[in-house]
């Protein structure tokens, strides 16, 4: 019998609830195939994240799928995969890459759903942006995917956008200090937060309580069904979380290794 292939993840970051979700999708089925399942934390460092695949490469997987946590600052990795014979999956965030398999849910149609329900609510209004981290693009897919139902709104003027910005590593604390500008440029003239995540939407939601807001008279947005945000929901501090199914996700691209 043909020994077992080896199929690795380098995580670029393990503090967020999410990805334990799609690493037991990618596990069980890695597992249920009798391969075996290696992973690295990335810990929101694009440094520790190559030093992790270098250290992936020398392990000699079969496949390594790699979360980036910097599309651009990759690449050397990926190149890196390539040359040693290893299969890659850019997995959740896209990478350039004409060898590599690109396995994601429809990041802008998450960004349509938050601009939907946020003007449900709030029809017009100050609207803050608080985008993901600059070097991954689904912070790009889930602002165009707003932009496109704000369309309308944002032309006639009945919504305006008053704060935008990018947050470092998707970080709570960052999304934090982000609203808190955004709240004193305005004077705390904000009807909505785009928060483009739940962790974000935690860091956006204690701004808001500091100013004694975060009452639910300010729409907030975010993504991926978190225990913690899913109560801000129930508690009416959180609008909405889009959840996405990372148990499918992790399936598909534990298959596809």
């Amino acid at each position: 019998m043909a020994a077992g292939k080896t199929i690795a993840v380098s995580w670029k970051t393990f503090q967020e609830e999410r990805w334990k979700t799609d690493e037991a999708a990618i596990k069980a089925v890695v597992e249920a195939a009798g391969d075996k399942y290696i992973s690295t934390d990335g810990q929101n460092s694009a440094q520790k994240q190559a030093a992790d695949i270098e250290s992936l490469i020398s392990q000699k997987p079969d496949v390594i799928l790699v979360v980036a946590y910097d599309s651009d600052a990759i690449l050397p990795s990926i190149k890196a995969i390539d040359d040693a014979g290893i299969k890659a999956i850019a997995y959740d965030v896209q990478f350039e890459d004409p060898n590599s398999l690109y396995i994601t849910f429809d990041n802008v149609g998450v960004g349509r759903i938050m601009a939907q329900e946020a003007l449900k609510v709030k029809p017009k209004g100050n609207y803050a942006f608080i985008k993901g981290d600059k070097g991954d693009p689904n912070a790009t897919f889930l602002y165009q995917g707003m932009q496109e139902v704000l369309k309308g709104a944002l032309a006639s003027g009945d919504v305006k956008n008053v704060c935008e910005t990018f947050t470092d590593g998707w970080k709570a604390d960052a999304a934090q200090k982000n609203m808190e500008q955004c709240l004193t440029s305005t004077n705390n003239k904000v009807d909505a937060v785009l928060s483009e995540n739940d962790g974000m939407a935690s860091g956006v939601v204690a701004a808001l309580a500091a100013q004694g807001m975060a009452d639910g008279s300010v729409a907030v947005t975010g993504q991926d069904g978190d225990k913690a945000a899913i109560n801000r929901v129930a508690l009416g501090t959180q609008t909405v979380s889009i959840w996405k199914n990372a148990t499918d996700l992790g399936t598909v691209a534990g298959k596809a290794a």
